[in-house]
C-alpha cells in the first residue's frame, strides 16, 4: 500500500454514533447508513461523498465509532432522528489505499502505523475509513477500495 502526506479539508458529515463491540461492526455499519440516508434526506440536504467510518480512538473490545456521509444543505450541530451533524476535521494526514475485502483493513491499517512510525509523525488519535466502492452481495471483495485516513499533529 502506497501511504502519501497529504492535507485534508475540513467538511460537514452527518454521522450516526455509538460504542460498539468489534464483533458488532458490521450490523452497526449497516443501521447507521440506513438512518443518516433517512435523516438527511428528512432534513431536505444532500449527500456529497461516500460514506466513511470514522473512529475516535484506538479501538480494544469495543470502538467509538461515527458512520455516515459528508453532507450540503444541512448545519453543524443540526441533529434529525439521532443523526448530527458535525466536522470532520482537516488538516495534515497520512493516508493509503487499500483494495481487497474489509477483512483486510486491519493488515492496512498496520503498514499504515509502521509507516507512521518509520517517519516519525504524532497522530491526532482519531482516524477515518472512506469506502470509495459501494460492496453489493454479489460484488467481488477483492476489488473494494477503501482509503485509510490518519490525521497528525
Amino acid at each position: 500500500m502506497d501511504i502519501e502526506l497529504r492535507d485534508e479539508p475540513t467538511r460537514l458529515v452527518a454521522v450516526h454514533r455509538e460504542t460498539v463491540r468489534m464483533d458488532e461492526l458490521p450490523g452497526f455499519y449497516d443501521r447507521a447508513y440506513r438512518s443518516v440516508v433517512a435523516a438527511v434526506q428528512a432534513a431536505g440536504g444532500t449527500l456529497v461523498g461516500p460514506a466513511i467510518g470514522w473512529y475516535r480512538g484506538m479501538p480494544t473490545d469495543t470502538t467509538d465509532v461515527s458512520a455516515g456521509f459528508p453532507v450540503a444543505g444541512l448545519d453543524e450541530g443540526e441533529v434529525v432522528d439521532g443523526v448530527v451533524v458535525e466536522p470532520l476535521p482537516g488538516g495534515r494526514v497520512a493516508a493509503g489505499l487499500h483494495v481487497g475485502p474489509y477483512d483486510g483493513l486491519r493488515d492496512a491499517w498496520m503498514s499504515l502505523e509502521d509507516w507512521r512510525r518509520a517517519h516519525g509523525v504524532t497522530p491526532r488519535g482519531d482516524f477515518w475509513e472512506v469506502y470509495l466502492t459501494d460492496p453489493s452481495p454479489d460484488g467481488d471483495p477483492g476489488l473494494n477500495e477503501t482509503l485509510v485516513v490518519l490525521p497528525l499533529v
